[in-house]
């Protein structure tokens, strides 16, 4: 423990709190930067995070959060003024989780061979699959690997501790035409997840492509999401789907009705899965320490379920369910190489794409496409992509291939019937 436990009660106690949780966390990174395939820097990280929450109770119940810094002198004079903070607001009470809580074990956040060893394992690598690109250079990498030592306790006698483990990988290539620079900010949470000749190569292609793209023409079309914004497009539903919406009012779906108020298309079933393996929010316990759980949410096309975290639980007298992780989506019927035929705008890169959570509108530029003609495919290259989530699911496709990526597990394509492009006139 990095916070002597006595004397954080005694601190507790006389700053008139009732209830306390300790939040711990050790990081150590090795960073590796690398330009124009000279190392840069290599760094050695090693950080001590410390987070302490505090629940006070008098006429109301109020709360504090606390970011603690070695050494912990000082816990006294900050308790004091975090009491006296909270006396200022009120908020929803909730209790922590109690004694004998268990959480999940699993091998789906940790990887053992994430280690300090292997950046210069993978800048071999990384080497190696530079030198086979053709049309253009690695201006730039940098990988990083990391390991956190987690520990959360609280005055009523929960404790757990675990293990978690991610790697990150940043790259940019420059063409050697002139044409616009890309690249990846990817994180992975296995080490056999990651095939860095694969990603460069892909990279190279969508490089050269952008290169020759044109301008969309101004339309409507059928649109396929293919790589990017494909998890994006369904926290809509895991927002409305949530304790949060139940406790403020906005949800827009009630159990055992339809998401859909005309269905055209495939109907889907969606999970919030903490169990992916390798899946960007895979872990045992959420940001207040309850245990997470995989949660059916949506079940071709019926609402099954709500994320009922631990302590929207408590506030709405509900069952816990879990709270939000990684978005699980079944697969379709199709294969991907149909849902591109003729007419189908295959977008694959964005500048950013983040739909509103809320309402389930989005717009966003396209940085790479392809629109498919029985010839072949057209690179397409800016303009912008708009609609809403709710109208697009109505009348959507999925293939049957799957993937794995980031924090989803869906179909590799979702195909919608009509989305806008705004571009060439």
């Amino acid at each position: 423990m990095l916070v002597p436990v006595r004397e954080l009660e005694e601190a507790v106690r006389l700053a008139g709190f009732w209830n306390y949780q300790l939040y711990e966390k050790q990081l150590r990174r090795k960073e590796l930067y690398i330009a124009r395939g000279v190392p840069e820097a290599l760094r050695n990280v090693f950080k001590n995070e410390v987070s302490l929450r505090l629940h006070k109770k008098e006429t109301t119940f109020s709360e504090s959060h606390l970011q603690l810094h070695p050494p912990f002198t000082a816990l006294p004079r900050l308790l004091s003024r975090a009491s006296a903070l909270a006396s200022w607001a009120s908020s929803p009470e909730y209790l922590f989780p109690p004694a004998g809580t268990l959480i999940p074990q699993s091998d789906s956040w940790h990887d053992a061979k994430v280690n300090e060893d292997l950046p210069a394992l993978l800048n071999e690598t990384m080497s190696r699959a530079a030198q086979k690109l053709r049309n253009s250079s690695l201006a730039s990498w940098e990988i990083f690997a990391e390991t956190t030592q987690n520990s959360v306790h609280n005055q009523s006698g929960f404790w757990a501790t675990w293990q978690e483990s991610r790697l990150h990988i940043d790259y940019i290539l420059l063409s050697k035409n002139g044409t616009p620079e890309t690249g990846e900010y990817r994180t992975f949470r296995y080490v056999d997840d990651v095939d860095l000749e694969a990603m460069l190569q892909r990279e190279e292609q969508y490089l050269s492509d952008m290169g020759n793209a044109e301008l969309p023409k101004t339309g409507t079309y059928p649109v396929l999401f293919s790589e990017e914004g494909r998890a994006a497009l369904f926290d809509h539903y895991m927002l409305h789907l949530s304790g949060q919406a139940l406790f403020h009012g906005f949800s827009a779906y009630r159990r055992g009705e339809s998401i859909y108020s005309d269905r055209k298309g495939e109907s889907f079933s969606l999970a919030s899965n903490p169990f992916v393996p390798g899946g960007e929010e895979s872990g045992p316990v959420d940001s207040y320490a309850f245990p997470l759980a995989r949660t059916e949410l949506i079940e071709k096309g019926v609402v099954k379920d709500f994320l009922i975290d631990g302590r929207y639980a408590h506030i709405l007298s509900l069952p816990r369910t879990s709270a939000s992780s990684n978005v699980e989506v079944t697969a379709g019927h199709d294969s991907l190489a149909s849902l591109r035929s003729p007419g189908v705008l295959e977008l694959v890169r964005f500048s950013a794409f983040s739909p509103n959570d809320f309402t389930g509108s989005f717009s966003a530029e396209i940085r790479l496409g392809y629109l498919h003609t029985k010839d072949g495919k057209i690179p397409v290259r800016g303009g912008s992509v708009s609609g809403n989530v709710r109208d697009a699911f109505s009348a959507a496709r999925f293939s049957r291939e799957q993937e794995r990526t980031g924090r989803y597990s869906g179909p590799a394509g979702i195909l919608f019937d009509t989305l806008t492009i705004a571009g060439e006139p």
